[in-house]
């Protein structure tokens, strides 16, 4: 997951979840299921990391996966 902290976009915003384990990390939601005990279960990949000041997204290349490139980089 190679970040570069000089890139920033916004946050996408549908289908992704922010999940924090000391720094924020930004998924996309790929599917959304029951599992077999019948609890809410989704799919997901990380599309980057959240960034605190600013509350831009910094891509990893999964992100460039799903949106392409941004019209500012």
């Amino acid at each position: 997951m190679p970040l570069n902290s000089k890139i920033k976009v916004p946050l996408p915003e549908n289908g992704v979840i922010v999940r924090s384990n000391g720094n924020r990390y930004v998924y996309k939601v790929l599917k959304t299921y029951r599992n077999d005990k019948r609890q809410p279960t989704n799919l997901r990949k990380a599309i980057g990391r959240l960034d605190a000041e600013s509350g831009m997204l910094i891509p990893n290349d999964a992100y460039y996966e799903f949106y392409g490139m941004p019209a500012t980089v």
